[in-house]
């Protein structure tokens, strides 16, 4: 395992990726609201397209990239592509119900 420990002076920009049990999201966004958390998180990534009113009644942006065995390759590309244009440097799965591949964390450790 590699680790570092880092001071910033600037917040994480934290991406959620979700399916469509909504607790954990509903946790960490009462986290964000109260300042317990200080990040910013410009986006929302799911699978499904259930909790879309969630993120809308909290101003985040929401996007929905459908997974199957078929096109994961093709999702995970998509999904890297709207971290970057979001500039995002944290992820969390929360409640996501998908297994990302090797690949797609290695892109995210790169950047």
């Amino acid at each position: 395992m590699n680790w570092r420990l880092e001071r910033s002076a600037s917040r994480a920009r934290l991406a959620i990726f979700v399916s469509r049990y909504g607790h954990c999201l509903y946790d960490m966004l009462a986290r964000w609201e109260s300042g317990e958390w200080a990040v910013e998180i410009p986006l929302i990534i799911s699978n499904h397209n259930d909790l879309e009113p969630v993120a809308r009644r909290h101003g985040i942006r929401f996007e929905h990239v459908p997974v199957t065995a078929a096109t994961r390759a093709d999702a995970e590309r998509a999904q890297l592509e709207l971290l970057g244009e979001a500039g995002v440097n944290l992820v969390v799965l929360a409640r996501y119900m998908q297994i990302v591949s090797p690949g797609f964390i290695e892109a995210l450790v790169a950047t």
